[in-house]
């Protein structure tokens, strides 16, 4: 169990963990009406492979910032590690944040781009309003079993993407493993989150926190036990993805199973 070497980033772990166990579920939920839903490791890569697709033809480049406003579900995670995979930085909006506050944070940060989730439509339609130079993609936050992320059917006054995504879908399957629209260094920023920047280092040092205890228990030779994280719950949104992205990818990186992560909570799909 050797430390990682230095210069990892989230996309260096995340391919690391894919490519060792592509068939183990990463990501785990109900569905309002108890049905269990789960994605692969080689399903997220997948999904990943898309998001970065998708927002290089919408002009999204290495250094740039794309908003989620969203709850913390399985999408908001796709949506991390694809954008993270081109050297963009996730502006973190919770769900709960008015308006103006919105349109603060997007200004103040310089994002492009922003995705929303369906329960976000109507401040993302004043968001368009009060900043038409940000498009707005508006996500679906529901299981996706025919592609990667499918858009809701946008409102008339919002654009419609989902001709992008379908293309998007092609051109990831076609791309394979391959990341060709930019690359993240440990000192370049992945996460910006109430009025703070995060580096890839500094998440990685964060889930590297919770490393020893987590391969105290693998020692054992037993399963790793879920992480349980509430889809509601971004207060402390870094630590959440310490718990969620960064630690399954660092137990990933060392060759061992990594535990998944079950997603809980009125806000999941």
């Amino acid at each position: 169990m050797d430390d990682l070497p230095s210069g990892e980033t989230l996309r260096s772990l995340f391919l690391a963990t894919a490519s060792r166990f592509p068939e183990d579920p990463g990501v785990r939920w109900r569905a309002p009406d108890g049905r269990p839903f789960a994605i692969a490791h080689s399903e997220r890569l997948a999904r990943a492979r898309v998001v970065a697709e998708l927002e290089a033809v919408l002009g999204i480049e290495a250094g740039a910032k794309v908003a989620l406003f969203m709850p913390l579900v399985p999408a908001w995670l796709d949506l991390f590690l694809g954008t993270d995979s081109i050297g963009a930085a996730i502006v973190a909006l919770p769900p709960s944040f008015p308006t103006v506050e919105a349109v603060r944070i997007l200004r103040e940060t310089g994002a492009s781009l922003l995705f929303a989730g369906k329960g976000q439509t109507p401040v993302a339609r004043a968001i368009a309003a009060a900043q038409p130079e940000v498009r707005i993609v508006v996500q679906a936050d529901a299981p996706y079993p025919s592609a990667p992320h499918p858009p809701a059917t946008p409102p008339s006054d919002l654009p419609d993407y989902r001709d992008l995504f379908s293309d998007a879908v092609d051109r990831a399957h076609n791309a394979g493993a391959s990341f060709d629209h930019g690359a993240p260094e440990s000192d370049t920023p992945a996460l910006v989150f109430d009025g703070r920047e995060f580096s890839h280092g500094q998440l990685i040092e964060l889930g590297a926190g919770l490393l020893p205890a987590t391969l105290a228990f693998a020692r054992k030779g037993e399963a790793l036990p879920d992480i349980v994280a509430d889809a509601s719950d971004m207060d402390d949104l870094p630590s959440a993805i310490a718990r969620t992205v960064v630690l399954p990818l660092l137990v990933g990186a060392k060759g061992i199973v990594p535990p998944c992560v079950a997603i809980e909570g009125p806000d999941v799909p």
